[in-house]
């Protein structure tokens, strides 16, 4: 008897299963023919409006796409001005910047902090020994510099 009930909950499961897989089927099918009636509404618009382009995305891509190879080409053609766009500072004004720039170095405080923030950020290790550096003469053979 247990068999036979088991049975029988079975096929009236798949039977709902069945109605349930049908009714979800028609459904889609109901959704899909909605969506396109809305989309062919849509794209013919109203009385009077023009009909809109299905693959407008695409045209405005493209559109997009030519006017920035466009601007591109341009910036090409257009020569770049050399130097810079600062106004230009006046024989003085670069004495007392240099002054005050060798003034900072001279002071043992302000190079030892500059120092050490550099090699921190180089990531050098405290104490460490470094490389001379080399010159470069003018007719552009290196040398060392001579202690």
């Amino acid at each position: 008897m247990l068999k036979e009930t088991r049975m029988k909950i079975g096929v009236g499961v798949r039977i709902v299963w069945e109605k349930r897989r049908e009714k979800l089927m028609l459904q889609e099918s109901c959704l899909y023919e909605w969506q396109n009636l809305i989309a062919a509404a849509s794209r013919r618009g109203v009385l009077g409006e023009e009909e809109l382009q299905w693959n407008s995305y695409k045209i405005l891509d493209e559109k997009l796409e030519q006017e920035w190879v466009q601007t591109v080409e341009e910036r090409k053609r257009t020569p770049r001005l050399k130097g810079s766009n600062r106004a230009p500072k006046s024989l003085e004004q670069r004495r007392r910047i240099s002054e005050s720039i060798s003034a900072k170095w001279a002071d043992p405080s302000c190079r030892n902090r500059v120092c050490s923030g550099l090699a921190k950020y180089h990531g050098i290790t405290e104490g460490s020994e470094r490389k001379p550096r080399r010159k470069v003469s003018g007719d552009g053979q290196t040398y060392q510099k001579e202690s």
